[in-house]
């Protein structure tokens, strides 16, 4: 009889077959995997005192903790549905994403169950548990045993869309698709059981998918509020550390802190990234220091880490012959087809860029409660319509272009901003650019560029003259702004839609 797996299976497996090796740690606190399955089955039972029962979602809005692990395994073997929320939110924003989740409990770190105390109208009457204050006593009790088993196609998770194109959607990820996310994390990435790994990016969003992932192979992690270089470099050579998780931003400082300091980083077998390439300066210092252990992925809510990977070898390609290769998202995963389609649903040639679509059994099923956007992303044959644009080359890599959403059309013609923003990039003094579009009465939209600059601000004019020596005319910014710095929502993602809003009256 084939048995399919489940999340909580898997995770119920490792708690016993790697009992004595250490899962977690935070600060001086270590729990061996059986110690961990032990607490996590007296958190099953807490919560279910509690008036928790399989399905009802349980929303965590905290910083990094072991108790934030804890509660998420709770989560996922106890068959309540987690979601984890981003605690850089304004607390004005949390409303519209508890009515959407209907949760029966709202998890918090102190600083948030204090905001929450001090605004009950953002909590909605909903009960609140301080995992800082209450942990202790939802774990204080005798090992109830076993979980009941749960079937594939129970919901373990709402993943929040990010909200680029509008109000943000509540993925459903299920035990099965978590559990396919964790054979496809371990077929991409070389984790080994007892491999020490550093979690410091927050639980609620990639890292909430890697922790559990790593631990069904038997990995020792640790829980770090936090990404601050220094300490995390500290932890690498000191530990002898085999994975980190990051983001971007911080792997081009972590390279020159460790090529600086002459550092032995050579346990380190696996940087995982993802969200965006490293930035272009980054890249040959990041290869040189770590040239073996880069891994940047590409995924969405919608489909589940990893989609594709770019490897350790193109990273060092990229340097070292092709260029190409530094925005390239890396090929798709051995268990999951990706096409490049055309707005007819065909699909396209290599080098051709149209909407990239996925299909797989990490493809989510539902939004939930929002059957009328189910129907619009995906097909009846499963296919995911993602959103995003990008083309592969002959070798297989996949290039993101832009969001659909994004692209700007002016006097009938397409104008992708990733296109425009690269050109921006490579303009002295500009640190960050942004291109969008605006309302014009006359071309339908008309190109905007937001620049964030070091030193004086151009005028429009020197920007004109830049881009019209690398582009065509009709992809050249017509309007400019120059700000502080760019708007990122909370995971990261350049808000254009933002700037769209803020901007639609530019003067020219």
């Amino acid at each position: 009889m084939t048995v399919t797996p489940t999340l909580a299976g898997l995770l119920s497996r490792a708690h016993d077959r790697y009992a004595e090796l250490i899962a977690l740690r935070e600060g001086t606190t270590a729990l061996a995997y059986g110690e961990l399955g032990a607490l996590v089955r007296r958190a099953i039972a807490g919560l279910a005192e509690r008036g928790l029962r399989p399905g009802d979602r349980v929303v965590t809005i905290a910083a990094n903790s072991l108790a934030y692990a804890v509660l998420d395994q709770a989560c996922f073997l106890g068959g309540f549905v987690r979601v984890g929320v981003n605690r850089r939110l304004n607390p004005h924003e949390l409303p519209s994403i508890l009515a959407t989740a209907k949760p029966a409990l709202l998890c918090a770190d102190a600083e948030w169950a204090a905001r929450l105390d001090a605004e009950p109208s953002v909590r909605a009457g909903l009960p609140v548990l301080d995992l800082e204050r209450d942990f202790a006593a939802l774990t204080d009790r005798a090992d109830p045993g076993p979980a009941p088993l749960l079937p594939p196609d129970a919901p373990a998770a709402l993943l929040f869309t990010s909200g680029t194109t509008g109000e943000p959607k509540a993925v459903v990820a299920t035990q099965r698709a978590m559990a396919s996310m964790v054979r496809n994390v371990l077929v991409a990435f070389p984790v080994q059981p007892g491999d020490r790994a550093l979690q410091a990016i927050p639980l609620s969003h990639a890292a909430g998918h890697l922790v559990p992932a790593f631990a069904c192979h038997g990995a020792d992690q640790e829980v770090l509020p936090g990404f601050v270089v220094d300490e995390v470099l500290r932890r690498i050579v000191r530990d002898r550390v085999s994975v980190v998780s990051a983001v971007p931003t911080v792997v081009g400082p972590l390279a020159r802190a460790a090529l600086a300091g002459g550092h032995d980083v050579s346990a380190l077998s696996a940087i995982v990234y993802g969200g965006s390439p490293i930035g272009q300066s980054d890249l040959a210092t990041a290869v040189e220091a770590f040239p073996h252990a880069l891994y940047q992925v590409y995924a969405q809510s919608e489909s589940l880490l990893p989609v594709t990977v770019l490897t350790p070898g193109d990273h060092r390609a990229a340097v070292a012959g092709r260029p190409e290769l530094a925005g390239s998202a890396g090929r798709a995963v051995p268990f999951l087809d990706l096409r490049i389609a055309d707005t007819a649903g065909k699909p396209c040639p290599a080098g051709e860029a149209g909407e990239v679509q996925l299909r797989g059994d990490t493809v989510m099923t539902e939004y939930f409660e929002n059957p009328e956007a189910t129907a619009k992303a995906l097909e009846p044959d499963g296919w995911l319509h993602t959103g995003d644009v990008g083309y592969l080359d002959p070798y297989g890599h996949l290039h993101l272009v832009d969001r659909l959403s994004d692209v700007i059309i002016t006097g009938g013609f397409n104008v992708m901003p990733s296109e425009v923003e690269r050109v921006l990039a490579g303009m002295p003094g500009v640190r960050d650019a942004a291109v969008f579009g605006a309302p014009d009465p006359r071309w339908g939209e008309t190109i905007c560029a937001a620049l964030a600059v070091d030193g004086p601000a151009p005028a429009l004019e020197e920007v004109q003259e830049f881009c019209r020596a690398r582009l065509a005319r009709f992809k050249v910014p017509r309007r400019l702004v120059v700000l502080d710095d760019l708007p990122y929502n909370a995971t990261g993602k350049l808000d254009r839609r933002g700037l769209r809003a803020r901007f639609r009256e530019v003067p020219a």
